[in-house]
């Protein structure tokens, strides 16, 4: 029974980067950066995580800007924290309740992002976000569905269509 132990270290690798970021202690703010434009932004505040493996994992943030109070920012990591680099983050206001940002990817290229009220979606590794369109037919019902090799199930919507508009 290898699944759990995995389970957890990923667990504990993305509560390890979480804090490495948030610390600035990640190994990324001491690489190298594109001038003007560092891996992690100063001040990064994290909002949530997604982690397609244990090793490569997203984190959707905030970072104090000129412009507002707060704007948003998205980093990637695919050695588990040790380097991060910054992606195009979806443009979501931060929230009065901050509990209500979300960041999932299904892959390395699709994502979505809500901040509580708006979902938004990209299907270009975020080079272009664009509000999420869900419609659900007469036909849609929810049903459990094994959704990885070991038989973990999800509940889903079966029936949904989900795009961008």
């Amino acid at each position: 029974m290898n699944e759990p132990r995995a389970c957890w270290r990923s667990v504990i690798a993305a509560a390890t980067a979480v804090t490495a970021i948030a610390t600035g202690t990640a190994a990324a703010a001491a690489a190298p950066a594109a001038v003007g434009r560092p891996e992690v932004p100063s001040g990064f505040r994290p909002e949530s995580t997604s982690w397609l493996t244990p090793n490569h994992g997203f984190v959707l943030g905030y970072a104090p800007c000129p412009t507002s109070t707060w704007c948003p920012a998205l980093v990637e990591t695919t050695d588990a924290g040790r380097t991060w680099h910054r992606r195009p983050a979806p443009r979501l206001l931060l929230p009065d309740t901050h509990d209500q940002v979300l960041i999932v990817f299904g892959s390395a290229r699709d994502a979505f992002a809500s901040d509580g009220t708006h979902l938004i979606t990209t299907h270009d590794a975020g080079r272009h976000w664009s509000p999420a369109r869900i419609t659900a037919s007469a036909s849609s019902r929810v049903r459990n569905r094994p959704v990885t090799s070991d038989g973990t199930f999800a509940r889903a919507l079966i029936g949904v269509e989900v795009g961008s508009s």
